[in-house]
């Protein structure tokens, strides 16, 4: 962000930092928030705020068993198919003034454990957190747990990355991964952001 529009309003309203909305200066921190909110949106389906106090809502959209979860996201990134979204019960959208006094005021959204792994909530809980002098830089978030190990599944860890969607049906089932240049392992990336699995003694396994 260049010096001259740090004082400025610009962007959206309901994705903005509190300090933002506050009117106290700004800088990339202030982004880092809104990414911590998009990413909570992506995950779930629902914009994240008000935030969602009762665990058991996640259950409209997710098992309460990390490998029915995977197995439906495995599915559904191979078929195309879209994902139920978290259906929390509600009065009806908020006012936009509340809205945004609830983003000042209140806890920033958090992730259930059973939803999702420790290093993603880590990931979202780093990027919502208060003051915006405890959220990490932009350099630092490249090097979050979470971050290296998507990267790790997306070989090339560029956003500007491009993929190619394979229909199984229209190879006869046969697909020759050499012919692309980057291969993306879902199942290594959802292993990534869903908790991990545990063996009968306690102790976690991963899947890949």
């Amino acid at each position: 962000m260049i010096d001259s529009l740090a004082n400025s309003f610009v962007g959206t309203r309901s994705y903005m930092a509190p300090e933002r909305l506050t009117g106290e200066q700004y800088n990339t921190l202030s982004d880092v928030w809104s990414l911590g909110l998009s990413l909570v949106e992506l995950a779930t389906g629902r914009y994240p705020i008000p935030a969602i106090e009762d665990e058991n809502v996640y259950l409209s959209a997710f098992s309460p068993h990390r490998d029915v979860n995977l197995e439906q996201h495995l599915e559904a990134a191979k078929e195309g198919k879209p994902l139920p979204a978290v259906n929390s019960p509600s009065s009806g959208p908020m006012a936009i003034f509340e809205l945004l006094s609830y983003i000042v005021d209140q806890p920033p959204p958090r992730l259930p454990k059973f939803c999702f792994s420790d290093d993603f909530i880590d990931l979202v809980d780093s990027c919502l957190r208060r003051p915006a002098s405890d959220r990490p830089s932009l350099e630092n978030l490249l090097k979050h747990r979470f971050v290296v190990t998507a990267a790790g599944a997306c070989p090339s860890g560029n956003v500007q990355r491009q993929s190619t969607v394979i229909d199984i049906r229209q190879t006869g089932g046969i697909v020759d991964s050499n012919q692309f240049e980057d291969p993306i392992n879902i199942g290594r990336y959802l292993s990534s952001v869903l908790p991990s699995m545990s063996n009968d003694d306690g102790t976690n396994q991963s899947s890949f």
